[in-house]
């Protein structure tokens, strides 16, 4: 908690004014304090692209699912971070998005505070899409390989026994 540099009285993060003197508060430390409160962690965004990353390996390589829910951990962390955003309303995602994916809003430090986050929700659609085709498709032809291989190894082994009793009956 910061001091009030008149009074020394103790004020909030965000105050514009001190409630004990009334005077205004520094603009560097409230724009500060707002951006620190907005994203809390410095490399938030990087957390949102590597789980954006790693559930899409997980789910293209190992198993459809749980690649997913990898993915939709790294929406929830987004959504929460961009919480922390005055103009972030959850009921008017896609004007949000709209206002913050605008040219001259496109500034390398504001895709890296939001724009990852808002790539992790925009990409919520195709990953779905990606989930069911890999959960579907890809599963099922991995576990009918599976099964494939273990009929085939099943045939080895009762032609293997078929020719040791034929050996066994021509030794006689």
């Amino acid at each position: 908690m910061k001091k009030c540099p008149n009074c020394g009285n103790a004020v909030e993060d965000g105050w514009k004014a001190c409630i004990n003197c009334g005077v205004k508060l520094e603009q560097e430390s409230v724009d500060k304090g707002n951006k620190n409160i907005m994203f809390g962690e410095k490399y938030a965004g990087i957390i949102v692209l590597a789980l954006l990353i790693i559930s899409l390996a997980v789910m293209c390589l190992v198993k459809a699912v749980p690649g997913f829910l990898i993915y939709l951990a790294g929406v929830v962390y987004a959504i929460t971070k961009l919480k922390g955003d005055t103009k972030f309303d959850e009921n008017k995602i896609g004007e949000y998005l709209k206002e913050n994916l605008k040219k001259e809003n496109f500034t390398k430090e504001n895709f890296m505070q939001k724009g990852i986050f808002l790539l992790a929700i925009v990409l919520l659609p195709i990953m779905i899409a990606v989930g069911f085709y890999n959960w579907i498709y890809t599963d099922t032809a991995r576990q009918m390989e599976k099964i494939e291989q273990e009929y085939l190894e099943e045939m080895d082994n009762i032609n293997q026994e078929f020719q040791d009793s034929m050996d066994e009956i021509g030794n006689w």
